[in-house]
């Protein structure tokens, strides 16, 4: 073909695929848009049925008219793309502060419009409110917002809120406090210094800016600078299926980031000859040493420690040409790194010490010892995870517990082995790479002997965790294998490829998940994967980029709703009782007669709540109902409490999850729980006695709030 026929081809080629990629963002902001006026609670796959004509007929409109627009202004995207690249932090900033200033965010809070008295919520913009996500709308944001309120002062190291008692708020569910220790905690400083509901949209959206912003900047480091690619891997890493559907809780979004960085890190001091810039790297480092390690999830820290381990020790053997080792003087920077590291850690185990020896001494989670195996099949849950958003019916599990990264497997993996040993290209970055993930599939198939799980130190993650560091490692080989490829595959030869791969995979996938996936489910995302495989095999970058794009649009942009504001929550007349009570004649409360989530509505009011979540056990106050400790198994253990007042029944407590424990708590027995106020959906009148008085406050609508007198007073 003549060069000028290729080029045009090539131009109409990547003006369809981001046209059609427009039309897809087109059709669902339509959907989106008529989810809101549904309410934002049901599954994207209903509205679509109902929609499909006028969803297609804006799609058709909007593939034409932008596909127009990039023909004839082709030549005005790449200094556009230039200039987005050379002022990329500026940009980076200016989309944070104006997201902030929107007031934006992707918590989905917008599930307690049920719940509460009112329900007048009218901050969600787009998407779908995930009531899947309970530990973020329903535990971590209202722990954020009990801080502020908290009735010592606002951000407390050790709160007043939570469990109804001194509760350490900074190192278990780390909340934002007003403390030097947040320092390692840079996401929680918007709470800090622009209050709970701006705090919790600095919380979204910087986390999402810095992990995409991060992840672009390693991906350059891997792809000797290829913009293409590493805007891809940014994509695929950022806006993934499982980072979005765990993006508020335990912390993953900060260890990629800091663990990332950390990488960047040691490539820039390797390289950098200049005194001042190296201290200043040291100080980094233990910076972000210490956020990663304070993110306190070791069920994730430890299998991307390998990941991003691997990474260090690549950079260390490429860049060691660069690198001028003065023992005197590098020794001074290593030290330097130990003493901030090792001083910060210790302030923050002078104050933490305890809470951590509780946690670890619990029922659940406490000090587990896993072995891994038996999670090989999760390799192929990634062509699912495009339909997880869209509809979850008859998904085995829950969408959270199944997201995976779209890595593309086993395509970096066949990649890399053909560099290495065909191409003869000892990479060090491939090499430590699959030697990290040989260790981790190894111990997320087979089952390890106890002694070498923890040798490994891998005995701290279960092989369902550790398999996140497989899908990520998976990214990172792909992008490598794809920048150091020098094979020329014939398009023949590629579709052939392509095709019995994505054949192979849909149909492991539609093993994992028989009741969920149906054929035509199957054979959409098989073909989904075979394009993907024929266009990695032909190092189209661009398509490429355009594909990952559409794949992350629909596999994880659509996770989280975007909502802005969280201002009902505070303008609900419970919400408002409760404050006021407490503002009038403060006191402990205790949620009875309603079951998670509902436990925690005082606490979004910035009441004491004995029963709201206990992110570690109370056991001094459960020894008041059980002196010998015979239930210390139920209760001793991060639990969602549930509470039934009764005046016949003996108390007693009753293990319903690992996560839950119920108390049937006897009328007589209530003052040994120190409570003041019970907020429940019954009448409590035919429970007073002599002994025990409780004089109803308010009604709220089917909610009933008594003060307790009589025996406790």
């Amino acid at each position: 073909m003549h060069p000028s026929g290729r080029q045009l081809w090539k131009k109409w080629l990547t003006c369809g695929a981001s046209a059609l990629l427009f039309a897809v963002v087109a059709v669902f902001f339509y959907f989106y848009r008529q989810l809101i006026y549904l309410g934002g609670n049901i599954e994207i796959s209903v509205v679509f049925s109902q929609l499909f004509w006028k969803a297609f007929l804006v799609g058709f409109i909007g593939f034409f008219c932008f596909f127009a627009i990039l023909f004839f202004g082709y030549r005005l995207l790449q200094p556009f793309g230039n200039f987005l690249y050379r002022w990329r932090y500026m940009v980076a900033v200016t989309v944070l502060f104006a997201c902030v200033l929107l007031n934006l965010n992707g918590s989905s809070i917008g599930c307690w419009n049920g719940i509460l008295a009112d329900g007048q919520d009218d901050g969600l913009l787009f998407g779908v409110n995930r009531a899947v996500r309970s530990d973020e709308w329903a535990v971590n944001t209202p722990m954020a917002f009990a801080q502020y309120y908290d009735p010592q002062g606002a951000y407390p190291y050790f709160g007043q809120v939570m469990r109804g008692a001194i509760t350490d708020s900074f190192i278990v569910y780390g909340q934002p406090v007003w403390d030097i220790a947040v320092l390692f905690r840079p996401f929680h400083w918007g709470y800090l210094l622009l209050g709970a509901e701006r705090g919790l949209s600095f919380f979204w959206c910087a986390r999402l800016i810095a992990l995409f912003m991060v992840t672009f900047e390693l991906s350059m480091l891997l792809t000797n600078r290829k913009k293409v690619l590493s805007l891809a891997s940014a994509l695929l890493v950022a806006f993934s299926s499982q980072v979005q559907w765990w993006f508020a809780v335990n912390s993953l979004v900060e260890m990629l980031v800091f663990g990332q960085l950390a990488v960047l890190i040691v490539h820039y001091f390797m390289v950098t000859k200049k005194i001042w810039a190296r201290i200043l790297l040291m100080i980094g480092m233990a910076f972000c040493g210490g956020a990663y390690i304070l993110t306190f999830y070791p069920s994730w820290q430890v299998p991307l420690g390998y990941a991003f381990l691997a990474l260090i020790v690549g950079v260390i053997i490429v860049d060691r040409k660069e690198c001028i080792f003065v023992w005197k003087r590098d020794f001074a920077f290593l030290l330097l790194f130990i003493v901030l590291l090792a001083g910060g850690m210790a302030y923050v185990l002078s104050k933490s010490l305890d809470t951590v020896k509780i946690v670890l001494n619990t029922a659940y989670p406490g000090a587990r010892i896993a072995t891994g195996g038996g999670f090989f099949d999760r390799l192929f849950n990634y062509p699912a995870t495009l339909l997880f958003p869209i509809s979850q019916t008859n998904l085995p599990g829950n969408s959270c517990e199944q997201a995976v990264f779209y890595d593309f497997f086993p395509m970096g993996i066949f990649l890399s082995l053909w560099i290495l040993l065909k191409e003869k290209n000892r990479d060090p970055f491939l090499i430590c790479l699959l030697a990290a993930q040989v260790v981790l599939l190894a111990y997320c198939t087979f089952q390890f002997p106890e002694a070498l799980s923890k040798i490994l130190l891998l005995s701290y993650s279960q092989a369902a965790r550790a398999f996140l560091a497989v899908g990520f490692i998976n990214i990172l080989l792909l992008i490598r294998s794809m920048t150091l490829l020098q094979a020329r595959i014939s398009p023949w030869i590629a579709a052939a490829i392509a095709v019995l791969l994505g054949i192979l995979v849909g149909i492991a996938c539609m093993r994992n998940f028989p009741e969920y996936l149906s054929i035509v489910k199957t054979v959409g995302a098989a073909l989904v994967i075979a394009a993907g495989f024929y266009v990695i095999l032909r190092r189209h970058e661009k398509l490429f980029l355009c594909g990952s794009l559409l794949i992350v649009l629909v596999s994880g942009v659509l996770v989280n709703p975007i909502r802005q504001g969280a201002a009902f929550l505070q303008q609900d007349s419970l919400i408002k009782e409760i404050r006021t009570i407490e503002q009038e004649e403060p006191g402990i409360w205790i949620v009875e007669n309603a079951g998670y989530p509902l436990i925690n509505i005082p606490v979004l009011a910035g009441a004491p709540t004995i029963n709201s979540t206990n992110v570690y056990p109370n056991l001094e106050r459960w020894s008041q109902l059980d002196p010998e400790g015979s239930n210390e198994e139920i209760y001793n253990r991060y639990a969602h409490i549930l509470i039934t007042l009764t005046d016949e029944e003996a108390t007693e407590f009753e293990l319903r999850q690992a996560d839950v424990f119920h108390l049937t708590l006897n009328i007589e027995d209530l003052p040994k729980l120190g409570g003041s106020y019970i907020l429940t959906t019954r009448n409590l009148d035919e429970l007073a006695n002599s002994k025990i008085q409780l004089q109803l406050v308010s009604q709220i609508k089917s909610y009933f709030i008594y003060k307790v007198e009589g025996a406790l007073l």
